[in-house]
């Protein structure tokens, strides 16, 4: 059995859980099966991989969004968190 985290995002319950994969979004509404985000094995706490959580996200919230806007926004929005948020040995 996997082990997984349910999200709420736009309105849909998403599975996220860790496979092989680099990163995967399914269609937020489908009849067959529940909507899932898959992430690698062996997640880290490190900017790439939120980087990839954010942009999967991103398909999840809006599955229309062409790939590269997709990129862009991933890119810029994790660079802006990972900048407020990296593990820091001091407190701001």
């Amino acid at each position: 059995m996997k082990k997984w985290i349910k999200v709420n995002l736009n309105g849909v319950a998403y599975k996220v859980y860790f496979e092989a994969f680099d990163g995967l979004c399914s269609p937020p509404l489908q009849i067959d099966r529940e909507a899932e985000i898959q992430l690698p094995k062996g997640f880290k706490k490190d900017r790439y991989t939120m980087e990839l959580l954010i942009h999967e996200m991103i398909h999840a919230l809006d599955w229309n969004l062409p790939e590269e806007k997709v990129e862009i926004i991933g890119k810029d929005l994790s660079s802006a968190l990972w900048r407020i948020y990296k593990p820091r040995d001091k407190v701001i």
